[in-house]
């Protein structure tokens, strides 16, 4: 009897744990979705991270939070990163954190980083020796 008094009272200690959430949209400037971007947040004592990428519609939810202050990171290829901070969760609550990323200018360039030549006709190994087809 005496166990399934502190059992129950664990329990009830539990229920009684208050958690909120964050949920936003990552957009670019012209408010079109960006999928697949990286939302990651960290607690403002660090003491908290979590990550998590958008979906399709470019929409996050970070459910089930303790309650605190956060910065909310959000970085995808070709657009600058950006930072939230001071992202309040409070019990039973969901902050919003919705942003617009800016692209940015991608300039790739690609000699000698995928084996090619342009000067031979030759593709190379990792080694610059020619592979023989």
């Amino acid at each position: 009897m005496k166990y399934l008094f502190v059992l129950s009272l664990l329990f009830g200690i539990h229920s009684f744990a208050q958690t909120g959430s964050i949920k936003g949209q990552v957009m670019d400037e012209n408010n079109i979705e960006i999928p697949f971007a990286k939302v990651w947040l960290t607690s403002q004592d660090s003491s908290f991270k979590s990550a998590m990428m958008t979906n399709l519609d470019g929409k996050y939810t970070f459910k089930n939070l303790p309650s605190g202050t956060y910065e909310v990171h959000i970085k995808s290829i070709g657009y600058t990163e950006h930072l939230i901070k001071d992202v309040v969760v409070t019990d039973n609550k969901e902050s919003q954190a919705t942003i617009s990323l800016v692209q940015t200018q991608i300039i790739s360039c690609c000699f000698g980083c995928c084996g090619y030549n342009r000067n031979r006709s030759t593709n190379l190994d990792e080694a610059g020796n020619p592979i023989q087809w």
